[in-house]
């Protein structure tokens, strides 16, 4: 399950939209998610909380656009 967050407008407004990868057995939910932005023309800022536990964020995105996001991952230290 991940979980992501928007704000706006000074951060007046905040929207959060969960996805989750299935509900039951050979199933799939949409991994898109929507945002109305009424009169905005950017979000200040958009975070995304990933499964992993790692948070990443975007900044003043700018409004009516697709964003395809994905998760930032560390290579793995084999040494410790």
């Amino acid at each position: 399950q991940s979980e992501l967050k928007g704000s706006f407008a000074g951060g007046a407004n905040l929207a959060r939209r969960e996805v989750t990868s299935g509900s039951s057995y050979a199933s799939q939910n949409e991994l898109i998610l929507t945002f109305g932005l009424a009169q905005a023309t950017r979000v200040d800022e958009i975070q995304i909380r990933w499964p992993s536990g790692a948070v990443q964020s975007l900044h003043n995105v700018t409004a009516d656009q697709t964003l395809i996001v994905r998760e930032k991952l560390e290579p793995a230290n084999l040494w410790n």
